[in-house]
């Protein structure tokens, strides 16, 4: 546009010189014309004052005035003659001159009008995409309206909810330690965690985040990095020795990571370990243990599953003795598994398909997700000891559990508020029936009885909805089986007694 205007105030100034140097021309040849006119003026007046001496001489001179007068009136006609050429010459090249500046104008109008239709065109389609993105907003704020304000009046177990919400339960009996509070999160997503759950959780995250913040100058000292490479050694030869095989056994091992989170001396072999040498030790195997201990559900309860509750005793021990190790241990277990809070995550805007299942439990490797199948298997090793956790008895000379039986019965009503999900609600339900359901049934009788039956004719119904595949089959098997023995649950396999060591 800029130049369109340019070249128009160059066609001004190239016009106004063309007028100036024809009007000099006209102006010049009107001065050689009255110059050629006065010239016989002249002639004559020098005659009138000659003497008669010189008649002769002024007769001649007489004659010579018309020869001269004819020939400035020629010169002058021949001026004039010039003069009109060349008018017309102008005038030609002024009309050619106006016919192109009527051209450039044209090409220049053209342009303009161009100009416009591509700005407009551009402004219309700014203002579809505007409205475009007006509309996805508008949906997907209605689409949020309706998950967190609508959901409880549209989902097919409201009558289980208030059924669930209408049972009294005290959660003030739960030893729980105090935790960190996180300002500023006041929401929750209905169909995916409970408001509780989620304040729970949150502080665990945050005490998580400040726990590691407080690790960072020996994770990033290069010079400590075989104390490091030997606080993992020891921790790992410990837990991976767990076993129940005999109580002196697991006195032994107990004892190790004990000792080693009060910064004594422990021999492992032929080195020999001190978590206190360096002023952040103790936290730094702190947690490492608790990290090991869930890695252990996945390794090896995943296969061996009367294993988890020699690992469930030894935990509430070392829980008993530090608080810091029970909050770690928890935010590790949700983090790998976070169906056990219950948290069904949600998929976030533009979140990448590996990261939103890695989100919800899931491993990668060379970019393939794992297999459903695998997926499962890892998820009820890891719901088997956080299960076997809630059950099971700290060493003889302590009596507390931190987490206790309460938090077994929130986190199956929870799960039973919230939409069913495909293969991991019925493998959670199962695994939990067929691990704490005994001490459900004993220490509720039947208020626990209550949710069975309603979790059998309300909430399967709609879980089978969503879902019919072979986790759904299992679990309709043991609670046939449960049935046939009038809803009579069973201990566990491999859960120890009370004063196993």
């Amino acid at each position: 546009m800029d130049d369109l205007l340019a070249s128009f105030d160059c066609l001004k100034i190239s016009a106004f010189s063309q007028v100036k140097l024809i009007e000099d021309e006209e102006h010049n040849v009107a001065i050689n014309s009255n110059s050629c006119v006065k010239k016989p003026i002249k002639i004559q007046r020098s005659i009138d004052i000659s003497t008669e001496k010189n008649l002769p001489y002024h007769q001649e001179m007489l004659e010579q005035v018309p020869r001269a007068t004819q020939n400035c009136l020629k010169k002058s006609q021949s001026l004039t003659a010039e003069r009109n050429t060349r008018k017309q010459h102008w005038l030609l090249q002024q009309q050619r001159f106006v016919e192109s500046m009527e051209s450039q104008m044209k090409e220049i109008k053209q342009a303009l009008r161009k100009y416009v239709e591509k700005k407009s065109e551009h402004l219309k389609k700014e203002n579809l995409e505007n409205k475009k993105y007006e509309k996805e907003v508008l949906n997907k704020r209605s689409t949020y309206n309706s998950v967190f304000n609508n959901y409880s009046q549209k989902n097919k177990i409201q009558e289980a909810k208030e059924h669930i919400l209408s049972i009294p339960f005290d959660s003030s009996e739960c030893q729980i330690n105090k935790l960190i509070s996180q300002p500023g999160i006041s929401f929750y997503l209905e169909e995916y965690i409970s408001e509780s759950n989620f304040n729970w959780y949150s502080k665990l995250i945050s005490f998580h985040d400040e726990y590691n913040d407080s690790l960072k100058e020996l994770l990033d000292d290069t010079r400590l990095k075989q104390f490091r490479f030997d606080c993992m050694k020891a921790v790992n030869l410990s837990v991976n020795a767990i076993s129940a095989v005999s109580s002196s056994h697991l006195s032994d091992k107990y004892n190790k990571l004990s000792d080693m989170i009060h910064g004594q001396n422990v021999m492992f072999g032929d080195f020999q370990i001190n978590a206190s040498e360096h002023r952040k030790g103790l936290e730094f195997c702190i947690n490492l243990i608790a990290k090991k201990f869930v890695l252990q559900g996945d390794i090896m309860i995943s296969s061996h599953l009367e294993a988890a509750f020699s690992y469930a005793t030894i935990i509430l021990s070392l829980w008993n003795e530090s608080s810091d190790f029970g909050e770690l241990l928890l935010v590790y277990f949700f983090k790998e598994c976070p169906y056990l809070i219950p948290f069904y995550m949600p998929r976030t805007i533009d979140q990448s398909d590996e990261d939103y299942y890695m989100s919800i439990g899931y491993r990668y490797s060379g970019g393939d997700r794992e297999k459903q199948d695998h997926f499962l298997k890892r998820m009820t090793g890891i719901m088997r000891l956080y299960f076997a956790i809630l059950i099971s008895f700290p060493k003889s000379n302590q009596k507390i559990n931190p987490l206790c039986i309460n938090i077994a019965w929130t986190w199956f009503t929870s799960v039973l508020k919230l939409k069913p999900r495909k293969d991991i609600t019925a493998t959670m339900l199962h695994t939990f029936l067929e691990i704490v359901g005994f001490a459900m049934q004993n220490s509720y009788k039947n208020q626990f009885e209550k949710i069975v039956s309603l979790l059998v004719n309300q909430y399967i119904p709609t879980l089978k909805e969503v879902d019919s595949g072979g986790p759904v089959t299992r679990l309709e098997n043991f609670i046939h089986q449960l049935m046939d023995s009038s809803y009579q649950f069973k201990a566990p396999s491999g859960i120890l007694p009370r004063n196993f060591w």
